[in-house]
Parts: structure tokens; sequence; C-alpha cells
């Protein structure tokens, strides 16, 4: 019985030290990866300072819920908000949508579009990316299916951990 409890203990330790160092490994790339990417999130204010006439590619809005009723979750609005500011600041000349259509009657990015449209961007402005899934996807087709080499990406709190508002 001793020896049981004995094993059962070593047991126990050994996974509360590997259930620790996992806490530990998860908060130390976390910590890393908010210090590197500080000094590349910017405002739409700052970037429009900074840019002095030259132009990205694309502002590229990332997607998130559309509710049933059709409208935008406060996250997505802030974001389509968010591009529409950087595209009038001249930031980029068009705007990429990309979000979720991968099920019949919930559509994103036709919903970001639709959105910009009634906020004064014109259509042929707008390009939608009806399989940006992932952020990983979004890119990846920004770059290879739309052509654009320079990019300001659009997002929130959500993916930065440092984002400020302007």
């Amino acid at each position: 019985m001793k020896q049981k409890r004995k094993r059962w203990s070593r047991w126990l330790k050994l996974l509360l030290i590997l259930i620790f160092a996992g806490i530990l490994t998860a908060g130390g790339i976390n910590w890393f990866m908010i210090h590197q990417s500080k000094k590349d999130i910017e405002t739409a204010r700052q970037l429009a300072l900074e840019q002095k006439g030259k132009k990205a590619d694309a502002v590229v809005v990332l997607g998130a819920k559309v509710r049933k009723d059709g409208s935008m979750c406060l996250m997505l609005k802030e974001r389509v908000d968010l591009g529409i500011q950087a595209y009038k600041q001249g930031l980029a000349d068009r705007i990429i949508m990309s979000g979720d259509h991968g099920a019949e009657g919930y559509d994103e990015v036709s919903t970001m579009k639709a959105y910009a449209i009634k906020q004064g961007i014109p259509s042929e402005h707008i390009f939608k990316d009806h399989a940006g899934f992932s952020t990983y996807e979004t890119m990846y087709r920004a770059r290879d299916v739309f052509k654009a080499k320079s990019i300001v990406v659009v997002t929130q709190k959500y993916h930065l951990m440092w984002y400020k508002k302007s």
C-alpha cells in the first residue's frame, strides 16, 4: 500500500512539474511575441504620417463574426471602420475584405463590403477574399492571389496585445 501511494505521489509530482513547465513555456513564447511585434504595431494616423505619399498595395481587413440578422459584431465593425479610415487617409487605394464565406447563408466579406460602400468607398476599390478562414490564409492570398507586396493589416486587440487606438 505504501509503495502504491509513493508511486502515485511521484506521478503527481511529475505531472505538476510538466504542467508548470508548459505554462512557463507558453508564457515565455507569448512574452517574446508581444515584445518582438510591439514595434510594428501602429495606428492609422501614425502610418499616414510615416507614409508621406507612399502607398501600400492594399489595406487588408481581417474578418470576424456576422450575426444571424446580417449585422457585424462590434469587433468586425471596428475593423472595417479602421480599414475605411486607412483607405481615406491614402494608405492604399484598395481594400481587401477577408473573411469566412464557407457556409451557405454566412458571408462576412459581402457584409463588410456593403458597409464600406455605404461609407463612401467605391465598389471597384474593394476586393473580397472569400477564403480568408485564418490569418495565415489571408496573408498568403493577399500576396499570391491579390498580388499585394505591401499591405496594411487592420485588426485589433484580438490579434495584437499592444494595440493602440488612434
